[in-house]
């Protein structure tokens, strides 16, 4: 601490004559009648003082001196007492001393203040020779330990009132205003400190907080010496460069500069300002190296381009670096991390993948992300560096390995052998096992979309598939929920083989109409009927045929039957049938006379030829469904025979129609197939095309047949 000087004010004690006086006058002397008063007889000659007690012989003794103690009363002094210190600055303060005589120690206080002077000056003297001497010795107190000094100069001044048979209290009060700020800042500080065992130097910057220690005895020290921020600095500058020099090694530096260097470097700075006796400590420091390697880099997304064996692609890469070695870091003379990153990883991930297609890449994906991470983890410890996390984005994302297509009929449309397009619809839902096989390895691509190279597949296989069957069964076949299975079998086996789906795939197909089903649909559809007129129109029958389909075995000839419309088509068949029948008719009058028995010679003759005539000439399968005789005058009876006919087959139809019903009904439970339903419904609508609720006669899709000589039209069709 630097010298301190000081001025303290000498004592001079007045009004002590009220501890002790003088009694010149015998006569004057009181009796004994205060407690706290006493007359003390004092032989100057041998120095004893003893209590006064009148007696008789006391006019033979020598003279002796009379005192008048009291120990009741107090004489208080005032001494003030400044402190100047060109370090803490200047700090006044005053002692004050109470003083009263201790009972029965009179004659000691009498003996110590009468012996050389008058008690006054005895006692001014014997005060001050004791303050200057602690003063002198403990100035540096007041600014250390203000406490110390106020303990330390009342002990000392009761024991010397003690000595003199005086109760001595002496109180010390800082004149001198004490402020003390809850901080101080230090801003920002620049050294250049050396490493342990490191050659040359780093810049080094802090800022930091000061608080008071703490200690309520060093307010006094802590308000002064907070305003030398200049010695502060100093200070901490200095200890931080032996601090480091002597403790903290390059790498430490760098690694742990806001971790244990930081918490150490605060202890030290601590202790230093404690044995400077500064009264403040760090309460928060920021360090900063300007010119510090990163402890870590980041870099999200970086991309690397690599050539494969078949396509160039672009890696993602999202890693973090941390710093392991920053003194061999230093040494690399590496400018632009950036750079130098981009260019290990690309030659790290080059030398892993350059053989490999891109489906191998993807199948082998986290194997050799791994194995990337390791070749340029090599490259990076060279350097100082250690990777601490590193992601190679996906190339394909996972959802892309799932199947989901729906292949609508405007993208399946297939030509049969017989040249009819035929129209699919399917949906397929299932997920990509991984991409090791044939198809993956030499077709995929980074720009390919696996769901799309899926659905092109299957178009191609369908197509293969639909043109070998043969023209004459196959419209048996795709009508039939064989057909159906079989397409959706062998489909499910060539998406495991080809594309690696997984075997739980699920295929829902759909069979659309063609143009030849459409035509065929349309022909079926409803009852058709020719009108057969005898006799110069005397009697007429009506005969009511559906066509049910084509011949087994015949698509190829009905496809090849060409009309310009369905309206011609369905001209010509109801003109080849009548026909047929005029031809192998033959009513006489004797057979109408029984209305009945025509209509039924009729149907049975419409059975046995017209049936016959259709499938030879238009390769249609045709029902006669009844006969109705519209006019006769050679007989009423049996009108009422096509109505029991009728009816028979209405019947017939209505039990069909509350089967299917019934079980769309069900349906809803899960008992049936989805195809199932679809050829309920199907067949559901047709049958309710030719229901007709009232026993009237049957609506028929008019033709008007105008009666000419026979002739084979269905030929020349």
């Amino acid at each position: 601490m630097n010298k301190i000087n000081y001025h303290l004010e000498t004592i001079k004690v007045e009004g002590f004559d009220k501890l002790i006086c003088e009694v010149v006058q015998e006569s004057k002397v009181p009796e004994r009648s205060l407690s706290d008063q006493i007359i003390v007889s004092y032989d100057r000659g041998n120095k004893k003082a003893v209590v006064y007690k009148k007696k008789l012989w006391d006019k033979w003794l020598p003279a002796r001196e009379k005192y008048l103690i009291d120990t009741f009363e107090q004489v208080t002094k005032k001494q003030a007492c400044k402190f100047e210190s060109t370090e803490y600055g200047d700090v006044e303060v005053e002692f004050c001393h109470k003083m009263k005589v201790i009972p029965g120690k009179e004659t000691l206080f009498t003996t110590k203040m009468v012996g050389r002077n008058n008690p006054q000056v005895t006692i001014s003297q014997e005060l001050n020779s004791i303050m200057t001497e602690l003063i002198q010795h403990h100035a540096g107190e007041i600014y250390a330990n203000p406490e110390s000094l106020r303990s330390l100069v009342k002990t000392s001044m009761a024991t010397l009132g003690d000595n003199l048979g005086l109760e001595i209290l002496t109180t010390l009060t800082l004149l001198t205003k004490i402020h003390v700020p809850k901080s101080q800042e230090i801003s920002e500080t620049k050294a250049r400190v050396q490493p342990k065992n490191y050659n040359g130097y780093v810049n080094l910057n802090f800022e930091l907080t000061l608080v008071p220690d703490g200690s309520p005895q060093k307010e006094l020290l802590a308000s002064q010496a907070f305003k030398q921020q200049e010695e502060f600095e100093t200070i901490l500058v200095a200890s931080l460069k032996s601090y480091i020099s002597a403790q903290v090694t390059y790498n430490d530096l760098i690694q742990q500069i806001n971790d244990k260097v930081r918490t150490d470097l605060i202890q030290h700075w601590n202790e230093e300002l404690s044995r400077a006796n500064k009264a403040w400590k760090i309460g928060d420091v920021t360090l900063e190296l300007p010119d510090a390697i990163p402890q870590h880099y980041r870099k999200d997304q970086l991309e690397v381009g690599a050539t494969l064996n078949n396509a160039e692609i672009l890696l993602k890469n999202t890693l973090t670096l941390n710093l392991e070695n920053p003194e061999k870091f230093k040494l690399s003379r590496i400018n632009d991390m950036e750079e130098w990153v981009k260019g290990k990883l690309q030659q790290a991930t080059q030398s892993v993948v350059s053989n490999l297609t891109y489906a191998e890449l993807i199948y082998q994906f986290r194997n050799l992300s791994n194995r990337i991470c390791e070749r340029f983890g090599q490259d990076t410890k060279d350097i100082g560096y250690q990777i601490n996390s590193f992601l190679i984005s996906d190339l394909l994302d996972a959802t892309k390995l799932d199947v989901q297509l729906l292949i609508d009929e405007q993208d399946a449309m297939f030509t049969t052998q017989i040249k009819d397009i035929v129209r699919l619809s399917l949906t397929i839902n299932g997920r990509i096992r991984d991409l090791n096989n044939d198809t993956w390895q030499s077709q995929l691509r980074p720009d390919s979309i696996p769901s799309e190279m899926i659905k092109t597949g299957v178009i191609k296989f369908l197509s293969d598939k639909i043109a070998a069957f043969s023209s004459d069964n196959f419209y048996d076949d795709f009508n039939s929920i064989n057909f159906k299975r079989n397409i959706e079998s062998t489909l499910k086996d060539y998406l495991k083989k080809t594309f690696n789906v997984d075997e739980n795939v699920n295929i829902n197909l759909l069979i659309g109409h063609t143009a030849l089903t459409e035509r065929l649909n349309t022909l079926s559809r409803g009852f058709k009927q020719v009108t057969l007129s005898f006799l110069d129109g005397e009697a007429e029958f009506r005969v009511y045929y559906q066509i049910t389909g084509v011949d087994s075995h015949l698509f190829g000839a009905f496809a090849g039957n060409n009309f310009p419309d369905i309206e011609d088509e369905l001209n010509r068949i109801n003109e080849s049938l009548e026909i047929c029948l005029y031809e192998h008719i033959n009513l006489q009058v004797e057979r109408l006379k029984n209305g009945a028995k025509a209509a039924q010679y009729i149907k049975s003759k419409a059975e046995e030829a017209g049936i016959r005539w259709i499938k030879e000439r238009f390769y249609l399968n045709i029902q006669i469904i009844q006969v109705k005789q519209v006019k006769n005058t050679f007989s009423n009876a049996g009108s009422h025979i096509w109505t029991q006919v009728w009816e028979d087959d209405m019947e017939r139809i209505k039990e069909r129609i509350y089967e299917l019903k019934k079980k769309l009904f069900n349906a809803k439970d899960g008992l049936y197939t989805p195809e199932e339903i679809a050829l309920w419904k199907k067949e559901l609508e047709e049958l309710m095309l030719q229901f007709i609720p009232t026993y009237n006669e049957p609506e028929a899709e008019p033709v008007t047949i105008l009666l000419t000589e026979p002739k084979d039209i269905a030929h020349d069709a």
